[in-house]
């Protein structure tokens, strides 16, 4: 299924059954119940969306692009098809 354009609810912070660590509520926690749009798929999986972070701009990691959010398909739900 391709997600981009897509809005999708953001309903956990790391997968089922897992505790999340301070880094998944640093990051993922600041948009937690909240719908973002998946504007790109990278190769390994994770999504980047449309959620803006500005005080992450300078960090590019897995949890963050440019200050973009970076999602993993455990933290988000489907909105539309």
């Amino acid at each position: 299924m391709n997600l981009i354009g897509k809005d999708v609810a953001i309903m956990r912070l790391c997968m089922v059954g897992n505790t999340p660590t301070k880094v998944d509520e640093e990051y993922i926690g600041t948009a937690l119940r909240k719908v973002v749009k998946i504007v790109h798929e990278f190769d390994d999986g994770l999504f980047l969306t449309d959620f803006f972070m500005p005080e992450h701009i300078d960090k590019k990691n897995d949890y963050c692009h440019y200050g973009f959010l970076v999602l993993d398909r455990h933290n988000f739900e489907t909105i539309n098809s």
